[in-house]
C-alpha cells in the first residue's frame, strides 16, 4: 500500500517504506512518550514528529535528521536511508535501553548518543553501513562486548572519512580489540599551513579516537594505524604486524586530543570473530598464554 501526504490537487506526495515503517515503530511502541502523536490517516499524512525532520526526496517523503527528539526508547529498526544527522544526546529517558538490533544510515554524517548511559551491545551496522560518518559520540553511556569489526568509514580499508570517535567515560565493558578499521583519518585539516581554513566538525577539525579504559583488551588488529605508521616511522605497506608507536594517532596538539587507555597491550593480533563473540557473551577475555607445543590460544590460531 502506497503511504503518502497530500500535498496539492496535483497529486501526492508518498512516504518511503523506511519512513513509514520507522514513525509506524513510533506510534505502536510509543517511544516518544507523551509527546508521540497520533496519525489518523497515513494516506493524508500531514502530522508532525517533534525531533524529526522530514524532507521530499525522489518524489517520496523521506527522514533527514533526527535531533533531541523526546524517545523514550528507539525503535528496534533504524533503516534510515537518507538520515545525515542523528543525536539523542543527554537523553535520560533512555537509561538502562538499549541501541536499535538493526542499522543502517548509510548518508549518516554526525551521530551522537553521549551521555544516555544505554546499555547492550552495538550494533555491526552502526559501523559498517556508515561510510560517510564523520563524528561519533557513544561516550557516558554502559555500553559492552566486543566493538564491532568492520568500520565503512575507518581508515585501513575503510574510506577514511572518520575523523572523531569518542567511547570513553563509561563503556567499561567494551573490550576485545581495536579492529583495523575503527581507526581516524590520518589528518583531518584541509590545509596543514593554515589550521583557521580547516573544515566544519564540532571538535574544532581535532582528530580524536577515544576509548574507555576497561582493561579487557588483548591488543590491536593488525593492520591498526597502518598509514600513520607508513607515513611517521616509514614502515612497509605490507608489514601490518609490526609495532610503532607511531601507530598512535598523531597530533602535534600539547597534551594530544586522543586517549588510547596504556592497559591495551601494543601487540598486533588476527581478529577471530568466534572469540569476538565469546567475549560479547560473557565479558571474559580468550587466554593468550603460550600454548602447549601443537596446542592452539584459545579463540586464536
Amino acid at each position: 500500500k502506497q503511504i503518502g501526504v497530500k500535498a496539492s490537487s496535483a497529486g501526492t506526495k508518498v512516504l518511503s517504506d523506511a519512513t513509514f515503517n520507522f514513525l509506524r515503530a513510533i506510534i505502536d511502541g510509543q517511544l516518544l512518550g507523551a509527546s508521540t502523536p497520533t496519525v489518523e490517516d497515513w494516506g493524508n499524512f500531514n502530522v508532525e514528529f517533534p525531533g524529526i525532520t522530514i524532507a521530499e526526496i525522489g518524489g517520496k517523503l523521506e527522514i533527514t535528521q533526527v535531533w533531541a527528539a523526546p524517545f523514550t526508547s528507539l525503535p528496534a529498526v533504524f533503516d534510515l536511508p537518507e538520515l545525515t544527522r542523528f543525536s539523542c544526546n543527554g537523553n535520560a529517558n533512555l537509561n538502562g535501553k538499549t541501541l536499535p538490533t538493526v542499522w543502517n544510515t548509510p548518508k549518516v554524517t554526525y551521530i551522537n548518543m553521549a551521555w544516555c548511559h544505554m546499555t547492550g551491545n552495538i550494533p555491526t551496522g552502526l559501523a559498517s553501513t556508515t561510510p560517510k560518518m564523520v563524528e561519533l559520540f557513544l561516550d557516558n553511556n554502559d555500553f559492552s562486548g566486543a566493538w564491532p569489526h568492520f568500520w565503512a568509514s575507518g581508515v585501513n580499508g575503510g574510506t577514511g572519512e572518520l575523523e572523531v570517535l569518542i567511547g570513553n567515560g563509561g563503556n567499561n565493558g567494551m573490550g576485545y580489540m581495536i579492529p583495523a578499521t575503527m581507526d581516524v583519518a590520518l589528518n583531518a585539516w584541509k590545509d596543514d599551513s593554515n589550521w583557521d581554513a580547516g573544515h566544519d566538525n564540532t571538535q574544532g577539525d581535532k582528530v580524536q579516537l577515544k576509548v574507555s579504559d576497561s582493561g579487557k583488551y588483548v591488543g590491536f588488529e593488525k593492520g591498526w594505524g597502518q598509514q600513520r605508521y607508513i607515513k611517521y616511522a616509514g614502515g612497509a605497506a605490507e608489514d601490518t604486524a609490526t609495532w610503532s608507536e607511531k601507530r598512535y594517532v598523531y597530533t602535534d596538539t600539547p597534551g594530544g586530543w586522543t586517549v588510547i587507555p596504556a592497559s591495551i597491550p601494543t601487540v598486533l593480533l588476527d581478529w577471530d570473530q568466534a572469540a569476538a563473540d565469546a567475549f560479547t557473551a560473557s565479558g571474559v577475555l580468550p587466554d593468550l598464554s603460550q600454548p602447549e607445543e601443537g596446542g592452539e590460544h584459545e579463540g586464536f590460531n
